[in-house]
């Protein structure tokens, strides 16, 4: 416990504020290049295949409408972002095997949630069709 009082005394708020803000910034501006661009999520764009996380960005605007069956549909585990939020931030005050029995909880999670949706042709949130990709509708371009 000591330990941990002496590495918070020891963090600059300033270079942490500063870190944060500009993460913020990072973050904003890829997320307005990516909208304005119509791109939404890169490896879609790149590959033709949705991401495990596609879906999220909709059901986060859902839950905040209070739209909880809307966020549900856009990804079913919209719920564990606070969970994950809240890990990446107590991360040193965590006891590292119950951090990582957690973590692996989530991906195994997210992988078969994935994996259910990828197979489910109804779904029309997760796709993979590589002729909506980039490389594919590149190709065929210089093709001709």
């Amino acid at each position: 416990m000591i330990n941990v009082i002496k590495k918070i005394k020891e963090i600059n708020p300033e270079i942490v504020r500063k870190d944060f803000l500009l993460s913020l910034v990072a973050m904003g501006l890829l997320a307005m290049i990516l909208f304005i661009t119509d791109i939404g999520c890169p490896t879609r764009f790149f590959t033709g295949i949705c991401c495990p996380g596609c879906g999220m960005t909709r059901a986060v605007i859902h839950l905040a409408k209070g739209d909880i069956k809307g966020a549900i549909y856009y990804h079913p585990l919209v719920f564990t972002l606070p969970i994950i939020v809240i890990l990446f931030l107590f991360k040193d005050r965590i006891n590292k095997k119950f951090l990582n029995v957690v973590l692996i909880i989530i991906i195994v999670l997210f992988i078969s949630i994935y994996m259910i949706r990828l197979i489910d042709i109804s779904n029309e949130v997760v796709y993979a069709d590589i002729t909506k990709s980039i490389f594919y509708r590149f190709i065929i371009k210089f093709k001709k």
